[in-house]
């Protein structure tokens, strides 16, 4: 599989949202001291006090609560809004990219998997030749190992590990000259794919570009896949899979540790 990676910013533009919530002033009471009763009237000099017919009882006196006067609330201070470091941000305008169509339906994408695909089979076929080898040296040795002196079942031993060895030395090798190979061809996809989305950025007035993955929801009108496609095909049809040169590693020191024949009684 092609490794999945672009050079692309995403840039996230944050909003601040101000909530004031004014409190609505209440009434106070004032209550009357606990105990006390406001006092009668003066009577005038010589005259009787007037007597309540018999027949209707005297109203009680009423209690007034006189109501303090309602204080006006000092509106709390409002907060001083940030102030922006430099220019204010512009808004943003998205493009979308789909990276899973980009990478399968790819001109240069599809080129070097095929040369990738080829060159794998080449060495499948080339090791799977010395893993039969290396098999059927081992049944060999199983098979006379009963017939042979302790110095021959050390020496023949010793030849099936050291071969065992480098063939696996030369498998890690051609997974690293593979590995190297795929990441070096790929940059020249990265550079024209960069280059095309920017060009449609300014083209369209885009200042943000996210990946399809990265989305939920999005309009269609955001979607710049199918142009920034129909580009890189015709800019870079194909490339040419590198591969650097195979280094030789240092035999190993100890044994693998599968493979090695059991020890002859």
């Amino acid at each position: 599989m092609l490794t999945k990676f672009m050079s692309l910013r995403d840039t996230a533009a944050a909003t601040v949202l101000a909530l004031t919530v004014a409190a609505a002033p209440g009434l106070v009471l004032a209550q009357a001291p606990s105990g006390t009763l406001p006092a009668p009237a003066p009577r005038p000099s010589g005259t009787a006090p007037a007597q309540a017919p018999a027949s209707t009882p005297a109203a009680p006196a009423q209690q007034v609560i006189p109501t303090a006067p309602t204080a006006t609330p000092t509106p709390a201070a409002r907060p001083a809004a940030p102030q922006a470091a430099g220019s204010r941000l512009p808004a943003s305008v998205i493009g979308v990219i789909d990276m899973a169509i980009i990478l399968r339906d790819g001109a240069p994408y599809k080129s070097l998997r095929a040369q990738i695909d080829s060159q794998t089979k080449a060495w499948d076929a080339e090791l799977k030749k010395k893993g039969d080898d290396l098999r059927k040296l081992e049944d060999d040795f199983r098979k006379q190992a009963a017939s042979l002196t302790q110095d021959q079942v050390a020496e023949k031993r010793k030849q099936f590990e050291t071969q065992m060895a480098d063939f696996q030395r030369q498998l890690n090798g051609r997974r690293r000259q593979l590995a190297e190979g795929e990441a070096q061809s790929i940059q020249p996809i990265e550079q024209a794919l960069s280059e095309i989305l920017q060009q449609i950025a300014i083209e369209r007035g885009i200042n943000v570009v996210m990946y399809r993955t990265a989305t939920v929801l999005f309009a269609s009108e955001l979607d710049i896949t199918a142009d920034a496609l129909q580009r890189l095909n015709a800019k870079l049809p194909r490339v040419t899979l590198k591969l650097p040169p195979l280094q030789a590693a240092a035999p190993a020191a100890a044994a693998p540790a599968g493979g090695t024949p059991p020890k002859s009684n």
